[in-house]
């Protein structure tokens, strides 16, 4: 995501959308009340020579937010509300459907979180596919800005082991496999448990191979969290969240500098102590419908300003229930407060 220009009186920011990453962060950026600006256009039958023809004419609209939709599917996101300045014959509800490659302004009381979600959308991603696979699936999933998503699965059937054909069906499995990973293009990463890793990668020119425990999911982010990806992925958002959230683990289990749960994360904020503050995605959303979360921004804003940095994990994943289960809110902090 691009920040074209900003007037920080006005609490404006001009932005532009560049891929789905972005359209998912703004669906969380965006939010009821918010005032979004954007060019579109309006349809206008035209009677022409006894037919009707459709034109479409360019405006210009400002929607008082009430409702955002991200239809991953189609591409967008829909912002719905009521217009606030147009053309004077257009008012009532109307939406905005913002796609990758459109700018728009956006007018709120911007966050330290939500200016947040923006720096972490204009980091560079490398472009990778990852593979977990074993003999019988392969799940395949692409690299994002936020983690990972995973994109198919393929299923081998096999035949028994005892039927004659069992062996070139297995081969022509992992040459199928091997053909997909190609077809991606960008890095390519293999994983799975045994040596049927190593069969695939050796079909594929300049494919990484490292250990997963099964194809699935999890697979794909234990892949992710391997340190043999360390020089190819660098700071990656899942290797991110999984090294700090495993490190509070340790941090609890062995009674470390560490503090979970509003109340002691903020008590810890009081005495300067906190490093680095893990924030869940659902722990936002919640402050937010329950309009507390001015506390929360209060919170996050004082640990900043006292030189500890945010952590935005993902609820979808592992770390991210963890994260959940100890309320949604962590820190690790650089000496124990008792």
């Amino acid at each position: 995501m691009k920040i074209l220009a900003q007037d920080r009186k006005l609490g404006e920011i001009k932005l532009k959308a560049e891929n789905l990453d972005d359209l998912w962060q703004l669906s969380r950026i965006i939010q009821p009340g918010d005032l979004v600006r954007k060019r579109t256009f309006r349809k206008m039958k035209l009677d022409f020579e006894g037919r009707t023809e459709v034109d479409k004419k360019p405006m210009t609209l400002s929607v008082r937010v009430e409702k955002v939709e991200f239809a991953e599917f189609e591409s967008a996101i829909r912002v719905s509300g009521l217009v606030e300045a147009g053309p004077e014959d257009v008012s009532g509800h109307h939406t905005l459907s913002i796609e990758p490659g459109d700018s728009f302004v956006v007018t709120k009381q911007w966050s330290r979180i939500d200016l947040e979600r923006i720096r972490e959308s204009r980091k560079e991603t490398p472009k990778a596919v990852l593979c977990a696979a074993d003999k019988e699936d392969a799940v395949f999933a692409t690299l994002k800005p936020d983690g990972f998503r995973v994109e198919f699965t393929i299923s081998s059937h096999l035949p028994r082991k005892d039927d004659a054909s069992y062996e070139a069906a297995l081969n022509s499995y992992y040459s199928e496999v091997a053909e997909k990973l190609k077809s991606f293009g960008g890095m390519m990463i293999v994983g799975g448990p045994g040596f049927v890793k190593d069969h695939i990668a050796n079909l594929v020119p300049g494919a990484i191979a490292v250990s997963a425990s099964s194809a699935s999911e999890s697979g794909i982010r234990e892949m992710l969290e391997s340190d043999a990806l360390d020089r190819f992925l660098g700071e990656n958002r899942v290797r991110e969240e999984a090294s700090a959230v495993n490190e509070l683990l340790k941090r609890i289990a062995q009674d470390g500098a560490c503090a979970y749960g509003f109340a002691d994360v903020k008590a810890s904020a009081e005495s300067g102590a906190v490093e680095l503050v893990l924030l869940s995605e659902q722990t936002i959303l919640e402050k937010r419908r329950l309009k507390t979360y001015t506390e929360l921004e209060a919170l996050v804003k004082s640990i900043e300003d006292q030189g500890g940095k945010l952590l935005i994990v993902s609820s979808e994943g592992e770390h991210g229930r963890k994260l959940t289960g100890l309320g949604g809110i962590a820190a690790l902090l650089r000496y124990r407060v008792k």
